[in-house]
């Protein structure tokens, strides 16, 4: 027995539908992990360079953590991992909410989906078995319709959970999401893999979700112990300011600290301020909030409850966090917060990914106006009712426009010949401008899955000034982000909510897995193992795809001077830090990496036979 896993993995090739129990021993959890580690060992070996995102030879990986299924707080999470049809090489996405536990009390610490079934289909597990059903009365319906009909199925909302994907995800909008969380089940919160496109991946595939049955706790080392730390964690977390805030206002603060710090992108990454900023900032939010929704084990309840009256319509739904805040605030001109919820939900009930959708309709606002993109109707900045028609027009692939714009901001660019986007290596960057916190520029062009803020936190680095005030780019700044690149590793394979980084410090990780699985390591053993995880997804990139300094690239907006004056830094500058990145990550100068590097850390290729 291995203390913290069931030792039990699914792989199912829908092709050929096959189900097959993978087994492995202690020594391999130890170095993978779970979560982050396990999907990129598993990525690693079974997609290579030629698999293209659609292929049936791509595969999702789902995968928990050590800590994932225990009352440890804030460790109902999910990693999912997979080509992604955005990057066309490492995809990936975290999820909380309350699958994530049901998944783990299902028996199987990762499930890896492979093939295309010739009809839709969606996965039953339980007692670590898995079914492959029917899912031809599910496909169409949106995604609270989907998610109920599957928990019905399998029990109801007290032993079930299912995650599912939308018209969006059928119809392979490339920024596609998974995603489960229906307010109307009284689940508390929900959750998604929203970003790089997993719910494009499952379509491509047929399968239309996954539900789970609680039914085998994962085995710990030591009860005693662990109830014990839990105890003290939320006491602890119970008394923390950070807690509070969290509770009373989410993530929503985070909006006006961007405008008044001058980071908040705005007008499609033209300005850093808003000047309706009042009309959907964290007050605005607060005043529409019914009461705040929690993840499973979750102290905090960081999620909005919410209820507006719009249109003559009452509609009750989780609300918006910050980064929807953003980019379907603030980027596209929206100046009511009601707005926002409302396309917020509607997001959300098509399965597509809101950060990604808000970049799209600034994109298309602004290649509208240039002459470039053809549209059937009137599009323009703050127009809540073209955005709408446009969601659905994206999400349902209607007309020649919704199609091409179902490809997300760098291929619509592409096609239609308009050179001011912003994108990094084709994922539309989260709502931290670079010109206001200049640990983005490198944590935007390092990061494996492109424009990123989870894989380092560098945006927290750079608002608490470590390593440096916030508008420089020091040696001392890029050895803390890389610091935080492996810390974030680890939340991501044990697998922890990063807004519990005040707590979950690498002293304390040590302490939760210990307490789980008896192994006794010490911080130095798992900072190591976060620097491993980071090396082995850096190398799917950098190693199998050659995709580096070439890979590596800041569009050329985020280089010139704001509207309203936030000045960025130069090229030469930019150059200089990420050479600096590369020297202290031990890649080649070009960025690229051998296997080598895998070797000096004890990790194999070609080790996995399926």
């Amino acid at each position: 027995m291995v203390h913290g896993y069931h030792s039990k993995i699914l792989f199912i090739d829908l092709s050929r539908q096959l189900i097959k129990v993978l087994r492995f021993n202690e020594e391999f959890y130890k170095v993978y992990i779970g979560g982050r580690g396990l999907a990129a060992k598993f990525l690693i070996e079974l997609v290579g360079r030629d698999v293209e995102a659609f292929s049936p030879d791509n595969v999702l990986i789902i995968a928990a953590g050590p800590l994932t299924g225990t009352p440890i707080p804030m460790s109902s999470r999910l990693h999912f991992a997979f080509k992604s049809p955005v990057t066309h090489a490492w995809g990936e996405s975290s999820m909380g909410g309350s699958f994530p536990y049901f998944f783990k009390h299902s028996g199987i610490d990762a499930l890896i989906i492979k093939g295309r079934s010739k009809k839709p289909v969606y996965i039953h597990i339980e007692d670590g078995n898995a079914e492959i059903k029917s899912a031809e009365n599910l496909w169409g319906l949106d995604t609270h319709e989907a998610e109920k009909a599957l928990i019905e199925e399998a029990g109801g909302k007290s032993i079930a959970r299912a995650i599912v994907i939308g018209p969006a995800g059928e119809n392979l909008v490339k920024y596609a999401i998974i995603t489960h969380g229906n307010p109307k089940l009284g689940i508390g919160r929900g959750g998604q893999a929203a970003r790089t496109g997993g719910g494009a991946v499952m379509g491509s595939k047929n399968l239309k979700g996954i539900v789970v049955v609680k039914s085998l706790s994962p085995p710990v080392a030591d009860e005693g112990r662990l109830n014990e730390y839990v105890r003290e964690t939320i006491n602890k977390l119970a008394k923390s300011e950070k807690t509070k805030t969290l509770r009373k206002y989410g993530t929503s603060p985070m909006i006006d600290l961007g405008h008044e710090l001058g980071f908040l992108p705005t007008y499609y990454w033209s300005k850093v301020t808003y000047e309706y900023i009042e009309k959907i900032n964290a007050k605005s939010l607060a005043e529409i909030l019914r009461s705040p929704m929690a993840c499973m084990t979750c102290p905090a309840a960081c999620g909005r409850g919410v209820k507006i009256n719009i249109d003559d319509n009452v509609i009750e739904a989780e609300g918006p966090d910050y980064e929807t805040m953003y980019s379907n605030g603030s980027l596209s001109g929206i100046r009511d917060i009601k707005h926002i919820v409302l396309v917020n939900e509607y997001a959300d009930r098509l399965g597509l990914d809101t950060i990604t959708f808000g970049n799209v309709y600034a994109f298309a606002v602004e290649a509208y106006k240039a002459g470039k993109l053809k549209l059937p109707y009137k599009i323009d900045y703050g127009d809540y009712h073209a955005m709408l028609r446009l969601l659905e027009d994206i999400a349902f692939a209607k007309g020649d426009h919704g199609k091409l714009l179902g490809l997300g901001v760098k291929e619509s660019s592409e096609k239609i010949g308009f050179k001011e986007v912003v994108h990094v290596k084709g994922l539309e960057p989260p709502g931290y401008d670079p010109r206001g916190l200049r640990s983005m520029y490198i944590a935007y062009a390092t990061s494996p899955r492109g424009a990123c803020h989870l894989r380092t936190m560098a945006y927290v680095i750079d608002i608490r000034g470590l390593g440096g005030p916030r508008h420089m780019l020091t040696p001392e700044k890029i050895k803390k982000i890389i610091e935080w690149e492996d810390w974030c590793s680890m939340f991501d394979s044990l697998l922890l909510c990063k807004f519990g980084r005040d707590f979950y410090s690498f002293k304390e990780m040590t302490k939760a897995l210990n307490a789980v699985t008896g192994w006794n390591v010490d911080e130095k053993w798992v900072r190591t193992a976060g620097h491993r995880i980071t090396t082995l997804v850096h190398y799917y990139n950098r190693g199998i795809h050659n995709l580096a300094r070439n890979y590596d690239v800041i569009p050329s907006k985020l280089f010139k001077r704001s509207i309203d004056g936030k000045e960025p830094i130069t090229k030469s500058e930019f150059e200089n830090a990420l050479k600096t990145y590369y020297e202290m990550r031990g890649f080649n100068a070009d960025g690229t990496m051998n296997e080598d590097m895998l070797l000096k850390l004890g990790l194999k290729i070609g080790d996995i036979d399926l």
